[in-house]
């Protein structure tokens, strides 16, 4: 009676024998409503169509343990976690907590680490964490794997010209869009700015990528409307695939980012990895340093050639 915690007895048909002042105060329900109640009453959805199931195993080991979604009498939705065994033959002592705030909690930790803030995609952490998952399956399955990153043609304009108020939105608005245009289990990302990232796990064939990349441009066709004004956005892809252009997840978002800046150099709506475009050699990078490094020291003299 005085526990901080919610308790009830159940009988076999899971209906409620007994209960304690404060498992009345969580659901709502006065001791003589919810005395004789079918505990299936506060489920909805799954967990009630699930709970003949749940409470048949319940019978047959005595125990359970779970987190359910519990309808309040005031129809608020509460999350609690259900402690269940039996004590007699036909009767099971329950102990319900109510961790509603402890999975919000949770949610929001999980929202900032994983999710953008601004278009609520998934971010970099979690496009990495999908994107190492994919290519170990796509070993395994022998299927094509493709990464394309994708950046906005002139989005500094907009902020320029319009605000940043208005970029948002208009991110907000191709985020959207580019949901809109994949399918289960494609995966879009937000990176920074207005890099977006698609990941595409299961394609059928290498040469399909040609089909997708038609999809998304095609969604870019029509102007976005923000705050009234028509705006004509286009996008810039990179594609990388693999194996065929590599293995591991850095290796494929470098050669993707090599692709995109390749699109964009030639003024393409897409373009492919090609390792003939790739410049990023480790000896032109070590000529770059060595060249700071004389522009330092003062050891680079000029000759002038008539």
């Amino acid at each position: 009676e005085a526990a901080n915690d919610g308790i009830c007895v159940t009988n076999d048909d899971g209906r409620v024998v007994d209960a304690n002042p404060a498992i009345c105060a969580l659901v709502g329900y006065s001791p003589e409503l919810f005395r004789g109640m079918d505990m299936a009453h506060l489920l909805t959805g799954a967990e009630r169509e699930n709970w003949p199931k749940t409470l048949y195993g319940f019978r047959r080991t005595g125990n359970m343990s779970g987190v359910f979604s519990y309808t309040m009498q005031s129809g608020t939705v509460k999350t609690v976690e259900v402690q269940g065994t039996r004590v007699m033959p036909g009767l099971y002592l329950n102990i319900v907590r109510d961790i509603t705030e402890r999975r919000r909690a949770e949610q929001t930790i999980h929202d900032l680490a994983y999710l953008d803030t601004l278009t609520g995609l998934a971010n970099r952490v979690a496009l990495q964490k999908r994107l190492e998952q994919g290519l170990a399956q796509s070993q395994t399955k022998h299927q094509t794997l493709a990464l394309i990153l994708l950046n906005l043609d002139n989005f500094r304009d907009i902020n320029e010209t319009l605000g940043h108020p208005t970029g948002d939105l208009v991110l907000k608005h191709v985020a959207a869009r580019l949901q809109e245009t994949l399918w289960e289990p494609d995966m879009v990302a937000r990176l920074a700015a207005d890099e977006f990232a698609l990941l595409l796990p299961r394609l059928a064939e290498a040469r399909h990528i040609k089909i997708v990349v038609d999809k998304i441009t095609q969604g870019f066709k029509a102007p976005f409307t923000v705050a009234g004004i028509p705006l004509d956005i286009q996008p810039t892809l990179g594609v990388a695939l693999s194996p065929e252009h590599g293995t591991d997840a850095d290796t494929l978002f470098q050669r993707a980012d090599i692709a995109l800046h390749s699109a964009k150099k030639s003024h393409r709506h897409y373009a492919i990895y090609d390792p003939a475009t790739n410049q990023a050699d480790p000896r032109q990078l070590a000529l770059i340093a060595e060249l700071r490094e004389a522009i330092q020291s003062d050891r680079l003299v000029l000759h002038y050639q008539p």
